[in-house]
């Protein structure tokens, strides 16, 4: 079940931080790129930190809390395909 593409995207874990973050990211790295005249693209480490510190920070789940769901948010984290997640964010 985990190699079945979901809605055109490599698995459910990267379709739904793809609804989520895409564009904002997009729109955010553009921005970058109009405000200091060069061509960035980010990378897919970059774009883990952005969205885990905005996740960790809003639903409270790190990896010290030794809860079901963080076992949960740490198993769905693994298998989103972050080079397609930069791929697209870093379209232009």
């Amino acid at each position: 079940m985990e190699n079945e593409k979901y809605n055109g995207w490599t698995n459910y874990e990267t379709w739904l931080i793809a609804m989520y973050w895409v564009d904002y990211l997009g729109n955010a790295r553009r921005e970058e790129q109009k405000d200091t005249g060069e061509s960035i693209r980010w990378s897919e480490e970059q774009i883990k930190d952005i969205i885990w510190e905005h996740e960790v920070e809003v639903s409270g789940i790190n990896e010290n809390s030794p809860t079901v769901a963080q076992s949960l948010f740490s198993n769905a984290w693994r298998i989103i395909n972050w080079q397609e997640i930069a791929d697209h964010v870093n379209e232009d």
